[in-house]
């Protein structure tokens, strides 16, 4: 008997072994390279004793000015005095030529040459040694990521050459032929040059891309475009959301702690601009921005981010020639070299970046994207009313999906032209135009800047079935969702839900749109305001 046992659980062994040396790979069985955005630390002097970082993902360091805040004062108390008189003779010459340099002491150690390139020994600092764990909250591990990281000053053709190596590294020390690759932001830009340049060596297997900035970043395009606009719709909706009391989007619990002074600020801006009250103002405002950039844009842009191709290769090709023209570098021979640096990104990179992917695709590795949408855009640019996750636009991140205004839904007409099931329950996204529209998901109320579970399960969901996930398969994410959050857990801890007509709205009372309601809203804010200012009356008069 305890033969037979012994030749039954050697079979079972065996049968074991042959199935799992059967099983077909995945794209888990492969490395796989992650690239994120701007977020890697910047460094001066590397490797020397005077080693020092010149910049993070929020902000540059300077030896020269050591207190921006303080450098900021003294500069308004010097300029604005200049300005006013300007605005009375009419004459903003001076103002202009001291203001154009105002950059200059703070970037002069992170700005790049007049060749795209930085200064000696200026960069990030490299540890490649062993893959990180892309885990979540509760410590489940999804699957392991190389993180690539880069100078993200540079441009991302130059990018794209170390990124080769980088890739032909990694396959020569896991023995395998391919990576897949993973990438969210700019680092989206990095992946398309690098399929621009090296994509015949057939090098990926499969591609994820997460809120891709390659065909721009809105805000930045029309900042260095100069399109400025003050939308009182979108001042509404930007401030509506970003005070709202409990929500993790919002930044007004950190610029104002006190709850009702942030509720007071928020009801009186939404009064001003439902009733229109800001209108006529923020007109001659933007007439006044309109004249006066000509005058100090070229020595702002070209004397600290418009020195870097990154920010360049960010530019929509809506805003790209006339922020070349702006910034004075249209026919400028001494920036010719570092003109065909940038424009050999956009038009050989962003203009054809339909055409890489499909390239892509034809060759069996298809393309998942993933895409976030309901953040808002700032309320000072002209394309502020577009759906976006308030850093790149719904329309760009897909690659071609048709996209309405944030206060203009599609009509019931065009909404029944349109195949079953493309068009988000919210009415502001027709998918079917996209790209790939079966292989792009869709999630609302995810601002740009957060990551963390949803990517992951995502990313390894995608992995594990070597990009042939579609919408629709067994286990597959809806097409569109929605965010839920908890704020019990950590900002990018919340749920994934189906978005249907019920939820797809659940944020609209974030701004108002109703005058009588937003007047009501104002005064209940203005309430608690007066009782304080009637006890500090009090208290003052010592009653």
């Amino acid at each position: 008997m305890k033969k037979v046992v012994s030749v039954f659980l050697a079979l079972l062994m065996l049968i074991g072994c042959a199935q799992i040396a059967l099983a077909a790979p995945t794209g888990l069985d492969l490395p796989t390279i992650y690239i994120r955005g701007k977020t890697d630390l910047i460094y001066n002097d590397i490797g020397t004793a005077d080693e020092w970082m010149v910049s993070d993902s929020e902000r540059v360091f300077s030896k020269e000015v050591t207190d921006i805040k303080a450098y900021a004062t003294d500069k308004a108390k010097e300029l604005l005095p200049e300005f006013g008189i300007a605005m009375i003779t009419g004459n903003y010459d001076a103002w202009a030529e001291k203001g154009s340099t105002l950059l200059e002491p703070i970037y002069r150690e992170f700005v790049l040459d007049k060749q795209g390139n930085p200064r000696p020994g200026s960069g990030v600092k490299f540890d490649y040694s062993k893959p990180d764990k892309m885990d979540s909250n509760d410590g489940t591990i999804h699957f392991l990521a190389y993180q690539f990281r880069y100078d993200w000053r540079l441009s991302p053709l130059d990018v794209a050459d170390s990124l080769k190596t980088y890739i032909e590294t990694i396959c020569r020390v896991t023995g395998k032929d391919q990576v897949n690759l993973v990438t969210r932001c700019e680092g989206c830009c990095i992946a398309l040059s690098y399929l621009y340049k090296y994509g015949d060596e057939n090098k990926i297997a499969n591609n994820l891309m997460f809120g891709s900035s390659a065909l721009g970043v809105v805000y930045a395009s029309n900042i260095f475009a100069g399109k400025f606009d003050l939308d009182g719709d979108a001042l509404n909706r930007y401030v509506g959301l970003n005070f709202a009391t409990g929500s993790h989007d919002s930044f007004g619990d950190d610029l104002f702690g006190d709850e009702a002074i942030r509720t007071f600020l928020r009801e009186t801006i939404m009064l001003l601009t439902v009733t229109h009250a800001t209108d006529k103002p923020t007109d001659k405002l933007v007439e006044l921005v309109d004249k006066l950039a000509p005058m100090v844009y070229p020595g702002l842009l070209m004397s600290s981010y418009g020195t870097c191709p990154s920010y360049w290769a960010m530019v929509r090709d809506d805003d790209y020639e006339d922020a070349k023209k702006l910034a004075g570098l249209t026919g400028n021979p001494e920036w010719a070299d570092f003109v065909a640096k940038i424009d050999e990104y956009h038009y050989n990179v962003q203009q054809r970046a339909k055409e890489i992917l499909t390239e892509l695709k034809d060759k069996g590795h298809q393309t998942g994207i993933f895409v976030k949408y309901g953040g808002e855009a700032l309320p000072i640019i002209k394309d502020s009313n577009e759906v976006s996750d308030n850093t790149t636009l719904v329309k760009d991140a897909t690659f071609g999906a048709t996209t309405a205004k944030i206060d203009q839904p599609f009509s019931a007409e065009y909404i029944a032209s349109r195949p079953a099931g493309m068009v988000s329950p919210d009415g502001l996204i027709d998918a079917s135009t996209a790209l790939f529209p079966d292989s792009t998901w869709y999630i609302k109320y995810f601002p740009h800047s957060w990551w963390g579970n949803i990517f992951n399960r995502f990313t390894e969901a995608y992995l594990q079935s070597n990009s042939t996930l579609r919408v629709g398969d067994e286990g597959a994410m809806p097409r569109f969702q929605i965010y839920a959050e908890d704020p019990t857990k950590p900002s990018t801890d919340g749920i994934p839900t189906e978005m249907t007509d019920d939820n797809a709205f659940e944020r609209s009372d974030y701004y108002k749109t109703n005058k009588l309601s937003s007047l009501f809203s104002f005064l209940t804010a203005l309430i608690p305001m007066l009782q304080r200012l009637f006890n500090l009356i009090k208290s003052k008069l010592g009653l």
